[in-house]
């Protein structure tokens, strides 16, 4: 690999772990080449709006070399673990068919992702094997993948799945009968896992080592390349409160709903607006039930409020970002990696989460199981949020 350009790959999933990669470079001040690889399924899934990507183009060329747009997919159905396996194969040389990426000029020394199986896709075209760093994208990878509970059944599930699934995928791999290759990341980076006891663990095989990155400065750069660009437009002049939301529903018992709404109604100022931010790509209409409910509730109560357009480009700016350019200094919001990362990112921003509430009435069921079976987890990586029920 002599006279070879050596870099590093950036492939982010999302508008979050493009920003914990561009943590990345800033932290460890990373002077080498940085290609940025962002799927055209990112876009497809509004993960990352192709409006505000094509927008900050020009600051992400400031610590990026290269930016690459792929047609890269990954869609297979669920089944057994074999077949899943099988599935997976063929939707890596269906891509490797896909992506023209000439790598030929270059040494890439480490590759920083989200597990989709595009790393195996790398390896396929590399010929090599570079150092794999997993990006946070979202609090949910991070919950699934802690093991900290170390019982014999724990133990003997963890062997059995390394032995057994992570061993037999290696060696299809390696006699060219599967294109699918279990990565070992070297590391898990992101701000959430700080607070989080445990080892992580993905493709049942444990990470080497946990990077923390900052993402105040990242987010006060981009934010002032927004400003300076005047790509949003709103008031500078009035005070806002942000209501981030994502999948929160109304309980069945309607005392439970009011005694709610008061709460939030007591965290409001009354010289504020309250902002109304949905999720960006996960819509429902129980959810939006619960938010006409709730402004019909505060607007009986002359709270004023301020409804972002679906579809806006403010509605898709990531919320880390939006509190920073609009000088938000009070965020309510239901489960979303949202509200973890402010309250980890800002020291002045009070953030409030109805916990139990949104844990109970959810409108997204996979997310549900999820949140009440790591309960626990989502307390230590909210030490700075103010559950309020």
């Amino acid at each position: 690999m002599r006279n070879k350009q050596t870099c590093d790959v950036h492939y982010c999933r999302s508008f979050t772990s493009l920003l914990v990669s561009l943590g990345f470079i800033f932290k460890y001040k990373v002077k080498k080449i940085n290609i940025l690889i962002i799927s055209s399924q990112a876009f497809k899934n509004n993960h990352f709006n192709k409006k505000i990507f094509l927008k900050i183009k020009p600051f992400l060329k400031q610590y990026f070399n290269k930016i690459i747009i792929i047609n890269y997919e990954r869609n297979f159905k669920n089944g057994n673990l074999f077949f899943i396996h099988s599935q997976r194969s063929k939707s890596i040389k269906k891509n490797l068919d896909k992506i023209k990426i000439n790598f030929k000029k270059i040494n890439v020394e480490n590759v920083f992702s989200g597990g989709d199986d595009f790393e195996s896709v790398l390896i396929n075209k590399l010929g090599y094997f570079p150092n794999f760093y997993f990006t946070e994208h979202g609090s949910g990878n991070l919950a699934n993948a802690i093991f900290n509970e170390v019982t014999f059944d724990s133990v003997k599930k963890y062997f059995i799945n390394f032995f057994l699934t992570s061993f037999i995928q290696k060696f299809f791999f390696l006699i060219r009968l599967s294109y699918f290759y279990p990565i070992r990341f070297k590391a898990y980076i992101g701000i959430l896992q700080k607070n989080v006891p445990g080892r992580i663990l993905i493709n049942d095989i444990f990470f080497l080592d946990r990077k923390i990155v900052d993402l105040y400065e990242v987010i006060k750069q981009l934010s002032d390349f927004l400003k300076r660009k005047k790509i949003f437009k709103f008031n500078t002049k009035k005070k806002y409160i942000l209501f981030n939301y994502s999948s929160i529903c109304l309980s069945d018992n309607s005392d439970y709903n009011v005694k709610l709404f008061k709460k939030i109604r007591l965290i409001i100022k009354k010289d504020h607006i309250v902002i109304f931010k949905g999720h960006p790509s996960y819509k429902s209409l129980k959810t939006e039930k619960f938010i006409k409910n709730l402004m019909i509730y505060l607007k009986k109560n002359k709270i004023k409020i301020l409804v972002i357009k679906k579809n806006s480009l403010l509605h898709n700016l990531p919320s880390q970002i939006l509190v920073k350019l609009m000088n938000i200094k009070i965020v309510i919001s239901d489960m979303s990696t949202t509200i973890f990362h402010i309250s980890n990112v800002y020291k002045n921003i009070n953030c409030f989460l109805p916990l139990n509430f949104s844990l109970n009435n959810c409108s997204e069921s996979i997310a549900q199981r999820l949140y009440n079976k790591q309960r626990e987890f989502y307390k230590k990586i909210g030490k700075r949020i103010k559950f309020i029920d």
